[in-house]
């Protein structure tokens, strides 16, 4: 995007299909260039593709970015740099494309299309992704679109949209008849002209998920299944597991074990104590939380540290200091009192005098 007055860049999209990237470099508000890369841009496979790059809160203090390949989020960047304010006039801005700013440039730009202002599925009209959210957003771009492509072609979208509209009731008649067909071939295998046969139950085998409840029912087709297990979701005919880990309940998310209908939690990590958890469903899993508490081995572990010595607990794990004040010393040989009959270094009596040590800790020489 430049300017048409003085051929200033505005902003610049580089698509590295090889190694899954698109760049995006602009110009800030304070002038300086900023680069953003989205990754997950999966186009070097020979097919086409179509790419939408949104940007937001251009009008605030901070910008973001949104990344669509094939219609599907690829990547998103939050917290930008706002973009320089660009010209009020349309004309004075100008989209380029093709190989002037690459030597070695390859694929090829079939459309290219911008759109000012607007939700996300404005911009999908643009490209044919079924976005949901505003749905003004193709009426609003049809007229961009009819505007550009002229008369004879806005004749064949009116007439293939008339056909989807016939292709969909034609669909929903065939749905139709197929229940009814349904409903007359057993109609006739039960008819007591063609011989007398014992009424078979619709839940007899079970048609519905393993555990979940089956009722006969008048309507088609004869039966109805209950809700499906907890910890599972579907229409009760088909039910498939739930993730509760999604929802990070363990202490780690690394830490929790999703199983069929429930999860469970891998105990804390060393040095931390918590209750172990496990459950069933979703809401479980979002009120129930896995707390890990560091364990002081200080107080639970007497014999961390030499007796006599500094012992300091962290997160985790735990770690010895010096010796106490009034005690000499390491952790190798350990603290002794500045007066002691245990060595001879602090033994503070004769040779010839017999030294003891009394409860309150003093020395004493007879």
């Amino acid at each position: 995007m430049y300017s048409k007055q003085d051929n200033r860049k505005y902003l610049e999209v580089a698509v590295m299909g090889k190694i899954n990237k698109v760049l995006v470099r602009y110009v800030r508000a304070d002038g300086k260039v900023h680069t953003v890369s989205l990754q997950n841009a999966h186009l070097a496979d020979g097919r086409s593709h179509s790419i939408i790059l949104r940007l937001g809160g251009l009008n605030r203090d901070l910008m973001h970015m949104e990344l669509y390949v094939n219609c599907r989020l690829a990547d998103s960047s939050q917290g930008q740099p706002p973009l320089v304010p660009l010209p009020r006039e349309a004309e004075m801005v100008e989209i380029r494309h093709g190989q002037k700013a690459y030597t070695r440039l390859q694929g090829a730009v079939e459309s290219l299309r911008l759109a000012l202002g607007g939700s996300v599925a404005k911009a999908g009209a643009l490209t044919g992704c079924p976005f949901q959210g505003d749905s003004s957003a193709y009426n609003s771009v049809s007229g961009d679109v009819h505007s550009i492509l002229g008369d004879h072609t806005k004749a064949l979208i009116g007439q293939l949209i008339i056909f989807n509209q016939i292709l969909g009731e034609l669909r929903q008649d065939i749905r139709e008849q197929v229940k009814e067909m349904s409903l007359i071939r057993n109609t006739i295998l039960e008819c007591q002209v063609c011989g007398f046969h014992e009424p078979r139950s619709r839940c007899s085998p079970n048609p519905c998920y393993k555990g979940v409840a089956c009722m006969e029912s008048l309507q088609y087709p004869g039966y109805t299944c209950g809700p499906c297990p907890p910890g599972t979701s579907g229409n009760g005919t088909h039910c498939q597991d739930i993730d509760e880990c999604e929802v990070q309940p363990c202490y780690s998310p690394y830490s929790c074990v999703n199983t069929m209908g429930g999860f469970s939690c891998h105990p804390c990590p060393p040095g931390l104590w918590g209750a172990p958890l496990a459950g069933t469903g979703l809401d479980f899993a979002k009120t129930h939380k896995q707390e890990c508490g560091d364990i002081d081995e200080c107080l639970e572990l007497p014999d961390a540290c030499v007796m006599n010595s500094v012992c300091i607990n962290t997160v985790g794990s735990f770690k010895c200091g010096g010796c106490k004040p009034g005690f000499l010393g390491n952790q190798t040989s350990g603290c002794f009192s500045r007066k002691s009959c245990a060595t001879l270094t602090f033994n503070p009596c004769d040779s010839n005098a017999h030294c003891s040590m009394e409860r309150n800790g003093e020395v004493s020489c007879t």
